[in-house]
């Protein structure tokens, strides 16, 4: 059956490639492809279809008994990696090409730590390498963002740099690197639409053009070319030769290596796919074990094993364990895709709770009138179960909360982009009418002014004020347990400004200690900013005591 499938899939590759003008290169790749995809379906044919190792309860508890012990000191694993982490950003803020390697260095390694930081490096790294018209560098930025993209939902500028890339100027080391990079990024990209199949259609061409070229390129590498054809395989619904490639990866390489978590997870994928719970339980352990041993934040893993196996009541202790290990340490909230799943899995974890809180009470009342020490046992698990649902709800307050503030403060940055973009548009064109009509003196004037200045920092400040009171809505209120009665302050809900003493103590809130800094951003001196801060402490109930104290509002 494996071999019909993958003898159609050739069948329709052979026809596309003879349809190009040359044919002579297009049949030597295919034959490539060809002897890679037989490497794997031919031992799929010889045993039915399915090579797998016969998993037992057994071995999922050997596995989840391992990956325990390796939660219990995650704490040591992360600041091991963020130790080394801190080590790497000490880059020098001269743009030389030092440094630009280093950022590369940087989001190669905080893209599996956290995602934001790592696009962060690599385009500061672009941008360096553009500015001093360094081809090569640029080329291996480039390259890093291919990485990063797709996982931080920017498919346009996964697009935007595929096509700017020149590949004839290209070594054979970074077009290998190129292609190879370009299909897993559509592989991930065909593997986030596979729910919206209409969608997916419209990537299909371009990842099975960049899937031959990394096929053909690294056909000399067995690993990554197992690795692809999991991808390929998987995405094409062969699970079981998809399966099977996996476990050769597995078999291979350690499980402190990205490829064997990779591996683990499309295996965990396949067997639920194929509706075999216990497997799928089994490598979904691997993985998770794979991502914590490397410190891997941005995966998912542990949070999907929890999610597995929340409604096996032998099992919820530890899946909440690992939930809420997954929480502490990984940036779920600056990823909707990744605050769905972890709302999800609270959820489910939430109701199984719920019901065996209930069970519990039934059993309660049905035992109190026999046995005075059922009583007292049932007691104490009760409680001890509504303070797990405490605890879940808190965090699932804070998950929803992370979410929609995230959304606020998103929604506040595009309106000041636009804004910005619209005066300096107007701006523009003031100049530029003022230069032609050559009146210089009234534009001399008009900057001079600095009326464009005063309008900017006005919208900012009102920005700034509507999303700070989003962030923190008890400010206000926790600020006025300070102050005595008479000098506390009244600011309605639907007002949302701060008075500009208050303001001060905002960024001082949000960590901003430069008063230079604030003084520029507010537009004014810092002996103003003093007044201001003087100002509020003479209200406070005690002034001795009153900056530690404000140091601690709106804190969990």
């Amino acid at each position: 059956m494996i071999a019909t499938r993958t003898l159609h899939i050739v069948i329709g590759s052979l026809s596309t490639r003879l349809s190009q003008p040359n044919r002579h290169f297009a049949l030597n790749m295919l034959l490539k492809q060809v002897f890679v995809v037989l490497l794997f379906v031919m031992p799929n044919s010889m045993n039915g279809g399915d090579v797998s190792q016969q998993i037992t309860a057994s071995d999922i508890n050997t596995a989840l008994n391992r990956l325990d012990s390796l939660v219990a000191k995650q704490k040591l694993i992360y600041e091991k990696r963020e130790k080394k982490i801190t080590e790497m950003e000490t880059i020098h803020q001269v743009e030389c090409t030092d440094s630009i390697k280093a950022y590369l260095a940087l989001a190669d390694s905080m893209r599996t730590y956290c995602i934001r930081y790592s696009l962060k490096y690599a385009t500061q790294a672009d941008k360096m390498a553009k500015k001093q018209k360094n081809d090569s560098l640029a080329t291996e930025a480039a390259i890093s963002l291919l990485k990063i993209y797709p996982k931080t939902g920017l498919i346009k500028e996964l697009s935007q740099i595929l096509n700017d890339t020149d590949i004839s100027k290209l070594t054979n080391k970074q077009l290998s690197e190129f292609y190879i990079n370009a299909a897993i990024a559509y592989a991930h990209i065909m593997d986030i639409y596979a729910v919206y199949p209409d969608v997916q259609k419209e990537y299909m061409t371009d990842w099975m053009y960049y899937y031959n070229k990394a096929i053909d390129v690294c056909s000399n590498d067995i690993l990554l070319t197992k690795y692809l054809q999991t991808k390929y395989f998987f995405i094409v619904g062969d699970y079981y030769a998809s399966a099977d490639a996996a476990r050769s990866i597995l078999s291979k390489v350690p499980c402190s290596n990205e490829l064997y978590g990779e591996a683990a997870q499309i295996l965990a994928r396949c067997y639920q796919a194929r509706g075999k719970t216990l497997e799928q339980t089994y490598y979904q352990a691997l993985a998770a074990i794979s991502s914590v041993t490397r410190a891997d934040r941005e995966n998912m893993a542990l949070n999907l094993l929890g999610n597995l196996i929340c409604s096996d009541k032998r099992h919820m202790q530890r899946a909440h364990s690992y939930l809420a290990s997954a929480i502490e340490f990984s940036p779920y909230r600056s990823n909707p895709a990744q605050t769905d799943i972890l709302l999800n899995s609270i959820n489910n974890i939430n109701l199984g709770y719920r019901e065996k809180w209930n069970n519990n009470m039934l059993l309660f009342w049905s035992l109190m009138v026999f046995v005075l020490l059922s009583l007292v046992l049932l007691a104490a698990l009760l409680a001890r179960n509504k303070r797990n649902l405490d605890h879940i709800k808190k965090e699932k307050d804070l998950a929803t909360r992370a979410n929609s503030n995230k959304e606020s403060f998103m929604k506040n940055f595009l309106e000041m982009c636009v804004l910005s973009t619209e005066r300096m548009n107007d701006l523009c064109r003031f100049s530029l009418r003022k230069i032609t009509a050559k009146q210089i003196d009234d534009l001399y004037q008009y900057i001079r002014s600095g009326r464009i200045m005063d309008e900017q920092r006005k919208e900012f400040l009102r920005l700034f004020d509507k999303s700070f009171f989003l962030a923190f809505p008890t400010f206000v209120d926790e600020l006025n347990q300070l102050l005595r009665p008479e000098e506390q302050y009244t600011i309605s809900a639907d007002q949302m400004r701060l008075p500009p003493e208050l303001r001060v103590y905002a960024m001082i809130r949000l960590g901003i200690t430069n008063v230079s800094r604030m003084a520029k951003a507010m537009g004014y001196s810092t002996n103003t900013l003093y007044v201001y801060r003087g100002k509020v402490k003479a209200k406070a109930a005690n002034k001795q005591t009153f900056e530690s104290d404000f140091a601690r509002i709106c804190t969990p």
